[in-house]
């Protein structure tokens, strides 16, 4: 039995040789569109009527009819190289990387080519556990990054993404805490930004007599400036933080706040304007490294001011630059291109209104989805893989808050010394006392009223476009909505 077998194996080991000769006299099977690997890793094939199939390693490229002119070259070699090192700490590689290309790069995909990388299965498990999301991390020739969004085959163990242009890929599992983590360090240096101090600062100005100088504000957390003459005095406050204050002065006036040309700066313009719309006439918003003017009739100079930050502002603010700047690594850009997108920034506005519970995973459960609406692939991965990780985020998200509350609120005063000099009345000039109340019986002035009415009407267009947010945030907006309606309904308006 055993020599028969024996004799069998031998057999067999030379019908293998005889096929093995016939396949070599013969040129072997064509097969052009299908991967003809080697043990390095490397293959080549060329594009047919149906497209083609590479493989090369672990790692496999198909696409059909169409994707190329019928004879480009298609070529991959495994071993991409290590990741950048801006991205290595929250991506976690798994299985070959690869380099793919159409005629050495000189062309491009016209229509989308899957990819499919054979992966380990235990580490895959692990992976999912802990709640990664499967990726592919791709960077061009000249520098270009894009995370590609993947999906698991647990039969196959294999992670597959689709993508248009060909460049060097990695496999891997994106985690949702090490992406979080940088975006609360990039958080901790916002906040602990200083501006420069302007030349203004320290100066004194002189109207009717009198001498003005303005205290520092405590904490630092802004610079004050005072000018002024005869007629009018301009107390200037400078942001000296990445927070954004309220600022009421005495006597209680409007500022005129100028932001920086960025989302933070709009955003935080917009929210303060449909939050606080009812204190138009007593107080301002400094934004985030932005300024605030208040303007005082020397008649009634300024006393003094406080500053309070608004935490869900400032939340928002320093979340939407945390996520840019922690981002860039991977080719995101949320500020350019949410400040481009009427509603990513409006929503990004009303995030702070359906927070009103000062609830801190809210608020950044909120944001993210408004930068959702951003349609660009990177920001469509990271973000929904930070939603989907919410759980394993909320002490990061409360440490942030924390942050957030760390330094929220500051207070100067001004200081008037010498006797002032009262200019006597112009019979020529001096006006008429005013009338009383305006026709109708409305006691509120037309500019405060038609704020209030633009504020009523932008919070209901913010609920109207919010169709997948919760009824909790449409009602928060609607019951802000009428309490600025019963506002003015109260002055008879």
């Amino acid at each position: 039995m055993i020599g028969y077998v024996g004799g069998f194996v031998l057999n067999f080991r030379r019908m293998i040789s005889l096929v093995a000769l016939i396949a070599l006299a013969t040129g072997g099977v064509a097969c052009s569109s299908e991967s003809k690997p080697d043990s390095s890793g490397t293959a080549k094939t060329t594009v047919t009527d149906t497209g083609f199939n590479l493989t090369a390693g672990t790692v496999t490229a198909s696409a059909a009819s169409g994707v190329a002119p019928n004879g480009t070259t298609v070529a991959m070699q495994t071993g991409a190289g290590p990741l950048p090192p801006g991205v290595a700490n929250v991506l976690t590689t798994t299985g070959d990387s690869v380099q793919i290309s159409l005629n050495g790069g000189a062309i491009q995909p016209v229509s989308p080519v899957k990819l499919t990388f054979v992966v380990d299965s235990a580490a895959a498990q692990d992976a999912i556990s802990q709640g990664d999301a499967p990726v592919v991390f791709s960077k061009s020739a000249d520098g270009k990054t894009e995370l590609l969004p993947g999906s698991y085959d647990a039969p196959t163990h294999s992670i597959t993404a689709t993508t248009t242009h060909f460049s060097s890929f990695w496999p891997d599992w994106l985690n949702p805490s090490k992406f979080f983590s940088g975006v609360v360090d990039e958080t901790k240096q916002l906040l602990g930004v200083s501006k420069p101090k302007p030349d203004c600062v320290g100066q004194s100005a002189v109207s009717q007599g009198m001498t003005y100088t303005v205290s520092s504000v405590t904490g630092d957390v802004a610079w004050p400036c005072i000018s002024g003459d005869d007629s009018q005095l301009k107390l200037t406050l400078y942001s000296n933080s990445s927070l954004i204050y309220r600022v009421r002065t005495t006597p209680a006036t409007s500022g005129t706040p100028a932001a920086e040309l960025n989302l933070t700066g709009i955003a935080a313009t917009t929210v303060y304007k449909e939050l606080f719309a009812r204190y138009a006439d007593k107080e301002s918003v400094l934004p985030a490294s932005g300024s605030v003017d208040f303007a005082f009739d020397a008649d009634n100079p300024p006393q003094d001011g406080a500053l309070l930050s608004e935490p869900a502002l400032a939340m928002v603010a320093v979340l939407v630059l945390g996520i840019e700047t922690a981002g860039k690594p991977f080719g995101l850009s949320v500020v350019d291109k949410a400040a481009a997108n009427s509603g990513a920034l409006e929503c990004i506005s009303g995030s702070a209104i359906a927070s009103a519970s000062q609830d801190p995973v809210e608020i950044v459960k909120a944001t993210l989805t408004c930068i959702q609406q951003v349609q660009d692939t990177t920001s469509q991965v990271i973000i929904g893989t930070l939603l989907s990780g919410i759980p394993v985020l909320v002490s990061m998200i409360q440490g942030m808050w924390s942050e957030v509350n760390g330094t929220n609120q500051g207070t100067f005063t001004v200081t008037a010394t010498g006797t002032r000099t009262v200019k006597a009345p112009d019979p020529v000039s001096e006006g008429a006392p005013a009338g009383g109340p305006p026709a109708g019986g409305c006691t509120m002035d037309p500019q405060s009223l038609a704020l209030l009415r633009q504020s009523i009407a932008a919070q209901r267009a913010t609920a109207a476009q919010a169709t997948g947010a919760p009824p909790s945030y449409r009602a928060s907006i609607e019951a802000s909505a009428k309490v600025l309606e019963d506002q003015i309904a109260a002055a008879g308006c």
